[in-house]
Parts: C-alpha cells; structure tokens; sequence
C-alpha cells in the first residue's frame, strides 16, 4: 500500500499542534450548545478520489470517546462519488463535521479515514481540539430575594452575547408543585400574568430558561461563577393596614376620644401596602361576610362597606335610640368588633376601643 502524500490539501494552511501523542491539525473556539464546524473556516479536501470512507468521532479531553458524530457534510457524496469513479478518474472530495456540546471544558473530533485514490490507497486519523465555554449574560438578572406582591409588574431577560438565534430561546415557569404554569418564546420573562393569580399567592415559583429546548449555564460578563438558566421567585401577599380614630386593641396606647356627633370618625379605612424595589403596591381589600358587632349592645344602628379606589370603608352609624338614653356630656367606654374575608383568603378579625361623649 503507498503511503498517502497527497493526503490534505488543508494541512499546508493549518498550524500544527500536539496533544498526548496526537496531531492536533486545528483548535476551534465554541460555544456550549452552539452548532459549531470542523475544520471551522473551511473544508477537509482530499484530491484524486476514487472512494472514501470517512467516520467521525467526538471525545472528551482524555480522548475516550463520548458518541459518533452524524451531522456531517461530503460533498460529492458516497453515490456521486461512485458514478464519478467508473471512469477511473478520481474527484476532490471536501468533507466537514458538524457538532454540539453541552459542558464547558476541551474536547476532541477525532476523523478517521481510509481512501484509495487514482495514486493508490491510504489510511489517516486526524483530531481538531474544540475549547468549548459557557455563554455570557448580556445584563446580570436581578430578581427580588424576598419575592414580589401580588399585582407587581417584573420582566427580566436571560439573552446572551454568544446565543444569536432568539427564535432559540424560550422559558417555562413551574409552580412550587412543579405543575406548568406558563411557556413562552424568547429570551424576555414577563411575569405579570402571574403576579397577578391570587392562587399562587405564598407559592414559590421556578422558571426555567432554555436555548434549543435545553436549559443552560452561563457566566456574567467579566465573572468566573457559573449559574443555571433557573431562577426562583416568591409571589408575597401584600399586609393589610388601616386608617381610623378608633384604638386598635392589639397595639399600644390608649382608647381615643370621640364625639357621638362626628360622622368623621365613624369609619374604618383598610387597604394592603406592600413596599417594592421601586415604591409601593396599594390593592383594595375584596371582602365577605362583615360584620361589625359593638359593646355596649344597641350602640351601632347600621354598618355598611364602601369599596372606593384602592380602599374598602367600613362606615358605621351610631343608633340614636341609644344615644337618647343618655345625659347630656355622658362618656361610653365603647368597643367595636370588625370581621370580614379577604380575596386572599385571610380572616381579618379586629377590635376597637374609644371614649364617646356626648
């Protein structure tokens, strides 16, 4: 058999390098999950070709083979090939591997190839290094470690310098059941949708940023931390306060003092506050079931809730039966007991005290 000197016309191009024994004909920088080519700029070209049998390997940085590479291109290919050899006149035959990997770190294309030619026939193993990294984020993602309230408005992005492709990209987001919540496109997380589900208030969520359907790691630019394209986020229920004369027994202080007369004063006020990176959420309370008791018995007449922009009024009327038993500049130790159901679920219960006078 001669020995094939007529091998590569790419080699007189290509710098030569060594690794355990091994000619390194080229390195190709990549990209994780990126489709990448070797050689990468131009074609392995053999001349004077009458068959060809080419089989590609990709191995890790030890050479142990981790699977045969089935994305290639021969052109002409083994069919053309043949008609073009019955004549006994070889061709150019140019040939390229085409892979992906999912892990940083270096590995291996390994081609083997045995050809016989119009100059007789020969037998070749090559191997190209390929240095494979993690992508880099374009903007570091700043998601809020103590979660988000109910009906806040957060969007982040998860594209990279190295993913070209949007249509690539795409994200799901998973209850703490892990049950799909919400699937879409793109590298941009809108989750305003869900902020805004009283069912996944108090739920931890995850959500899942994918790149050719398959999750990723990444670095920060000008970072060496590798992370996950997984991100965690809580959906926080606001805390209900309240404005009112009326002492709330649960807090510090004394009963305050109120005329019998000033309509004013007959109301509580609640909404939830929740303080944001950015400023506060303000909700009115949807509520059921109220009712408002008051000692001593046959003080209140009525009670009725108001719901008016971000507030719920919970208004009450003094009987006047029951002020009409009274002296003139008489004082009543009074209480008021308020219970009612949130849309979140919560029972709000709550006791107030005051003087009236007359």
């Amino acid at each position: 058999m001669k020995k094939l000197t007529y091998f590569f016309f790419i080699i007189l191009f290509s710098t030569l390098t060594f690794a355990k024994g091994k000619t390194i004909l080229d390195t190709v920088n990549v990209t994780t999950l990126e489709r990448f080519k070797v050689p990468a700029n131009k074609n392995i070209v053999i001349a004077n070709v009458l068959k060809i049998n080419f089989t590609s390997t990709l191995l890790d940085e030890n050479f142990n083979k981790i699977r045969d590479c089935k994305d290639v291109y021969m052109d002409p290919s083994p069919e053309k090939l043949r008609k073009k050899a019955r004549g006994g006149r070889g061709s150019n035959v140019q040939y390229a591997v085409f892979e992906t990997v999912d892990k940083e770190g270096v590995y291996y294309i390994k081609v083997d190839i045995k050809v016989r030619g119009e100059k007789g026939s020969g037998h070749k193993t090559v191997y190209y290094m390929v240095k494979a990294k993690y992508p880099e984020i374009l903007a570091p993602i700043q998601l809020n470690s103590k979660g988000y309230f109910y009906s806040e408005h957060k969007s982040f992005s998860f594209a990279t310098a190295q993913f070209k492709d949007a249509s690539k990209y795409s994200y799901k987001i998973f209850s703490s059941a892990g049950n799909m919540l919400l699937q879409g496109t793109g590298p941009v997380v809108v989750l305003d949708s869900l902020l805004n589900s009283l069912q996944l208030v108090g739920q931890k969520l995850k959500i899942v940023g994918y790149y050719g359907d398959k999750p990723f790691n990444y670095r920060e630019i000008g970072q060496s931390d590798v992370h996950k394209s997984e991100w965690e986020i809580t959906i926080n229920k606001p805390t209900l306060d309240e404005f009112t004369d009326w002492h709330n027994t649960e807090k510090p202080g004394d009963p305050t003092i109120i005329s019998a007369y000033n309509d004013k004063a007959m109301k509580i006020l609640y909404s939830y506050f929740g303080k944001t990176e950015n400023g506060f959420v303000v909700i009115q309370p949807k509520i059921k079931s109220l009712t408002v008791s008051a000692q001593p018995d046959g003080l209140i007449a009525s009670y009725t809730p108001i719901q008016r922009g971000s507030w719920l009024f919970v208004v009450f009327k003094l009987s006047d039966d029951y002020l009409g038993t009274l002296e003139e500049y008489a004082e009543i130790d009074a209480k008021i007991s308020v219970k009612f159901r949130t849309q979140f679920g919560e029972v709000i219960n709550r006791t107030y005290d005051a003087t009236i006078y007359k």
